[in-house]
């Protein structure tokens, strides 16, 4: 937006913003799943107090905080605080695989719009040239990447027996790089998600295990590097939870526009007329793990099918998930 003419301040400070919403034509608030006590109550006053002073604002809202929550007495709390917060909302844009969430609400056309994340082109994320698999024969060790934060519902844990059974046939590692919060989401001083919890109880066993190299969070030029080497990407693979089914991961995104092959649950929040099995995507059913395997192994023995779902994958994300489109969309509403 600044390099497109308009003034832009940003700030994580929430005395800044109660102090610079009365200044600005529009107010951009950044919604997304946040582990601190007072994140939920700060966003519902700034909300308040932007509507008391009549100000314009846009939520970008890419969770809904009562989708973290599986106890029925604070969903009802988170349930009213969004109410509010969303009726002070000049506009919502949301993310499209979670239009349950403007229904929810009661959210609907000129209010809301739909919109999908996108990689960030000045990351470099985009495939350089044309994609082409790793180097290796049917021998070398096969490499496996995550990368992003890691959330409670991306279901990475499926794939450590996925992992166990390749490695009994063929030589294999799986590298996570993220950040990891063993911190709940809380609310009123509760664990909103026993869920939740017992998977972050789970998930620091499955990073110490012995086929997996976890190395947090790494610079972008590692990251890219890794990429580049990696055999498949691990995306999503948790297809039952909410959270799961309606996530378009912009992790996902950035390593189909690198070229990559990645591993993904069959959920709703992939439109099929973008995502193809085996075209340029690899769809998993985790609850069958040595399908998966024969599935991966048989891809990994076929570097002119890897090939193809690499550049078909890169071809995907450069035409339909372009950020200047999409920005030249968002824009036009909060402009109009």
């Amino acid at each position: 937006m600044a390099l497109d003419g308009h003034e832009v301040e940003t700030t994580h400070t929430f005395s800044t913003f109660l102090r610079q919403v009365r200044r600005a034509d529009w107010t951009l608030v950044n919604v997304s799943k946040d582990d601190r006590p007072t994140y939920l109550w700060k966003l519902l006053l700034g909300m308040v107090w932007a509507r008391l002073w009549r100000r314009r604002t846009a939520l970008f809202l890419s969770m809904d905080a009562v989708d973290l929550c599986d106890r029925p007495v604070l969903r009802t709390v988170l349930g009213a605080m969004n109410w509010i917060i969303f009726r002070c909302a000049t506009r919502v844009f949301l993310l499209a695989g979670r239009i349950h969430i403007a229904r929810r609400y009661g959210l609907a056309e000129p209010r809301v719009h739909c919109v999908w994340n996108c990689p960030d082109p000045a990351a470099g994320w985009q495939a350089k040239s044309d994609v082409v698999s790793p180097a290796g024969g049917s021998a070398a060790p096969l490499i496996f990447l995550y990368h992003g934060e890691l959330l409670w519902w991306h279901g990475l844990e499926r794939f450590l027996p996925i992992l166990e059974a390749i490695n009994r046939r063929r030589p294999s590692r799986l590298i996570v790089t993220g950040n990891f919060y063993p911190t709940v989401f809380r609310v009123l001083g509760c664990a909103a998600s026993r869920r939740e919890g017992e998977i972050k109880r789970h998930l620091p066993a499955a990073l110490r295990h012995e086929y997996v190299d976890y190395r947090g969070r790494v610079p972008v030029e590692q990251l890219r590097r890794l990429m580049a080497e990696a055999d498949f990407h691990v995306s999503l693979l948790d297809h039952e939870s909410l959270q799961g089914r309606t996530e378009l991961r912009t992790g996902l995104l950035e390593a189909m526009a690198t070229g990559m092959v990645c591993l993904h649950a069959a959920t709703p929040a992939l439109p099929p007329d973008l995502f193809r099995d085996g075209e340029n995507i690899v769809l998993l059913d985790t609850a069958d793990t040595e399908a998966c395997v024969q599935k991966i192994l048989a891809l990994a023995d076929s570097p002119g099918q890897l090939a193809a779902i690499r550049r078909n994958a890169a071809q995907t994300v450069a035409v339909h998930f372009n950020m200047e489109q999409h920005y030249r969309k968002a824009i036009s509403v909060l402009t109009r």
